[in-house]
């Protein structure tokens, strides 16, 4: 990216006499080009007007340069826009090009102002492979699963982007955030959520956004269910947050309202206790921080609130579909993954559901699970953490990460405190990559990541190189135990597939010599097998097999 200027002063005359000749033989220092991405939508045109035009000083250094058509091509109210927002966007000095690969060629950084949210993963999956920063309006997508997409796909390519309506950036709202009021004990916020007329989008993605944000950004995340009547007037969507705290919105089909008020903890004057919500300031408090983001890299939306928000509008729509019945957030998340009967087993802020070791594995402040360097490595499950029940079949999901070096496992049908290679089955975590194991230390095949521990080899690529990822990043992991049937699939690639009822429990086969009375087990604990290396978990959820 073509950095900003870094800006500065002179100091005296020959410093100034001197930055006039540099000028005038290598041309002024260049600009953060911008280009735009859909010019179905006023915010193309509002945006460009304040950069090009207005120009308050934090725009410095930035210049929309370029801009894409297309937008919506079949939504009406979007596309019969196009002949005026070209024109205004041309009087401005924007060169509207052909190709959408075209554009992001010609730029640094993007603005993908799309209004019909279907159009925004394939162009947002086109700026995050050229490795472009990326602002996404609102809606980042027309429904849940397409914000899933985009937040998956942006994390498996490490790209920059964040999404955000401008009502997150109100006064109040900022206040809110930035602690004014100290701690929040609910609010009620009141928005339009008209419908987009040809049902292109879900319920709330169209319009809705600008309720649900503000009430995320003064209230914080953390929704746990929510419940929503819905009639031909308006919609009443009440939020729980996990710690008990209620959000309410009255969201109008028919009216331009923006309102409402914030009940804080401790208010200043217990006789007047509301801070009234005010209405948005325009886009200028959002494109301020657009630019930020553009300069930084920084997102000031977190991706994962982003993708909150989006589940806590599609719990909506599932609640107000179900005639107002309470909609978990996971449920949401769940049914949006294609993952309908999937429950956590890792709630992200404590080990419940867990013991064993839960003085060795803790979580983060990130929300993940990690196993913390120990003294020691415990073969008979000493240092392994273990469900509080018994499983039998189902299909278990994860995301893991591992440092250089590191060895774990996942341990199945074994009993508490068992020694899951022998006395359960343990399905192999290990860095394929560690020198460790690897040189004149190579292990024996089936002790790589997605064997059957000392029972099954895991399948490699045609150049022999692991499907792990290298240390450090995110690997997903999906392991289905169907009677004897057991899978192992790691980042979409079938490792194991096998049936263990082939295999003896007494060594012969396969003919190590080894013991391993649990092979055969029908049900036990899931562990997680501790070797005193830091590894971290995520997204945890299991699907039973009945």
């Amino acid at each position: 990216m073509r950095e900003p200027p870094a800006g500065g002063c002179t100091h005296g005359k020959i410093v100034a006499m001197a930055a006039a000749a540099l000028l005038a033989v290598f041309g002024a220092v260049a600009e953060t080009r911008i280009g735009i991405i859909g010019l179905d939508t006023s915010h193309a045109v509002a945006f460009t007007k304040v950069i090009n035009v207005d120009r308050p000083p934090w725009t410095e250094g930035f210049r929309v340069t370029s801009a894409y058509q297309w937008g919506s091509r079949d939504i009406f109210s979007s596309t019969n826009r196009y002949p005026e927002y070209i024109a205004k966007v041309r009087e401005m000095g924007v060169a509207v090009v052909p190709t959408i690969d075209e554009l992001i060629e010609s730029v640094d950084v993007v603005c993908l102002e799309t209004n019909d949210g279907r159009e925004h993963f394939w162009q947002a999956e086109k700026v995050f492979a050229a490795g472009k920063r990326c602002f996404i309006d609102k809606p980042i997508a027309h429904n849940l699963a397409d914000a899933v997409r985009i937040y998956d796909l942006a994390r498996s390519c490490g790209a920059k982007y964040f999404s955000s309506s401008a009502l997150r950036y109100t006064d109040v709202a900022k206040a809110a955030r930035a602690g004014k009021y100290g701690p929040i004990r609910g609010a009620s916020l009141i928005a339009p959520s008209p419908d987009e007329e040809q049902g292109t989008h879900n319920f709330y993605t169209w319009y809705g956004i600008h309720g649900f944000e503000p009430l995320v950004a003064v209230m914080g995340t953390g929704v746990k269910t929510v419940s929503c009547v819905r009639n031909d007037d308006g919609d009443s969507v009440c939020g729980v947050w996990k710690d008990g705290r209620i959000g309410q919105l009255r969201l109008q089909r028919n009216k331009w309202i923006y309102s409402g008020y914030i009940l804080p903890e401790r208010p200043k004057d217990p006789k007047s206790p509301l801070v009234v919500f005010d209405d948005y300031k325009g886009y200028e408090p959002l494109l301020e921080e657009i630019i930020r983001f553009f300069r930084t890299g920084e997102p000031p939306v977190p991706n994962d609130e982003t993708l909150e928000i989006m589940a806590f509008m599609g719990a909506a729509e599932m609640s107000a579909k179900r005639g107002g019945a309470v909609v978990s957030i996971d449920e949401a998340m769940a049914a949006a993954r294609g993952e309908d009967g999937f429950v956590p087993m890792f709630n992200g802020r404590d080990l419940a559901g867990w013991e064993g070791a839960t003085n060795t594995y803790c979580v983060t402040p990130e929300g993940y699970l990690t196993c913390t360097q120990s003294d020691g490595i415990g073969e008979s499950g000493a240092k392994n953490l273990w469900t509080t029940r018994d499983y039998t079949n189902f299909t278990i999901r994860f995301d893991v990460k591992l440092p250089p070096n590191a060895n774990n496992g996942l341990g199945i049908r074994t009993p508490p405190n068992g020694w899951c290679s022998r006395e359960g089955m343990e399905l192999q975590l290990l860095d394929d990559w560690g020198d460790l194991y690897n040189g004149s230390n190579r292990l024996a095949d089936v002790h790589y990541t997605g064997a059957i521990y000392g029972v099954v080899a895991p399948a490699r690529k045609v150049n022999g190189d692991s499907y792990l990822k290298k240390p450090g990043e995110w690997n997903s992991v999906e392991v289905t135990a169907d009677g004897p049937r057991v899978k192992f699939v790691l980042n979409g690639s079938t490792l194991v597939d096998a049936d263990v009822s082939q295999y003896s429990t007494d060594g012969t086969v396969p003919a190590d010599g080894i013991r391993r009375p649990g092979l055969h087990n029908k049900s036990g604990r899931i562990h997680w097998c501790g070797h005193g290396h830091n590894i971290f978990w995520r997204n945890i959820r299991i699907k039973e097999i009945r």
